[in-house]
């Protein structure tokens, strides 16, 4: 899979990787990789389908946030995810983050996650 969002959950030491390309089709599904093996995980809740999305660990609330991307007609997302470990849940924000090609990153001064990229 290929343009996956992959961050590392620090809480329950994981990495998480979500979504990608697998060829022309956009993926929807949450990997974890333990240090042996990639898990490929059943949730109740999950994004749509996307690639070149960001993701960082919130470090202030021990979760993952995942955040724009592109989906499979190449759209720019502007939506906001938090995962647990458990599900995913959308969250809306005040103001519309989209990164193709991005990445995040946990910013201690501010508390939050921040995202980059070209666009």
């Amino acid at each position: 899979v290929e343009y996956s969002a992959v961050a590392f959950d620090r809480v329950r030491g994981v990495t998480v990787a979500f979504g990608g390309s697998l060829g022309f089709f956009a993926d929807a599904g949450t990997r974890e990789w333990n240090g042996s093996s990639w898990t490929l995980r059943t949730l109740p809740v999950s994004p749509s389908a996307r690639s070149r999305a960001a993701m960082a660990f919130d470090r202030v609330r021990s979760r993952l946030v995942l955040f724009g991307g592109q989906d499979v007609l190449s759209q720019k997302l502007a939506d906001t995810w938090i995962y647990d470990g458990t599900t995913w849940t959308q969250v809306l924000s005040t103001t519309p983050i989209v990164v193709p090609q991005g990445g995040g990153c946990f910013d201690d001064v501010l508390g939050a996650v921040v995202a980059s990229g070209p666009d």
